[in-house]
């Protein structure tokens, strides 16, 4: 498709665009069989993806996300930055 108004059908499906854009598209549409194509392809996975319906994350998702954050962070801590070694050698060289 080189259509120059393909990248603007999923902000009009999505009703983001201004109103008069919104009239423009509508009338690019009628008269555009690969954007009407297009168009109708977005549709058509948009309903697919809503009849699938949200994914509920675990309960204790939240938790162990902070839990291994709270290890990842302590584990930093321990160990010096890679630029504070790098830092140090510079130091004695350049003396």
């Amino acid at each position: 498709m080189r259509c120059d108004s393909a990248e603007l059908i999923g902000a009009y499906l999505d009703q983001e665009l201004a109103p008069e854009a919104r009239r423009e598209m509508a009338a690019h549409l009628e008269t555009c069989p690969a954007c009407s194509a297009l168009a109708d392809d977005i549709r058509h996975i948009s309903g697919k993806l809503a009849a699938l319906g949200r994914a509920l994350a675990p309960e204790d998702l939240e938790a162990r996300v902070r839990a291994r954050l709270a290890i990842a962070e302590t584990e930093t801590m321990d160990r010096p930055p890679p630029a504070l070694g790098a830092n140090a050698l510079l130091r004695v060289v350049l003396r």
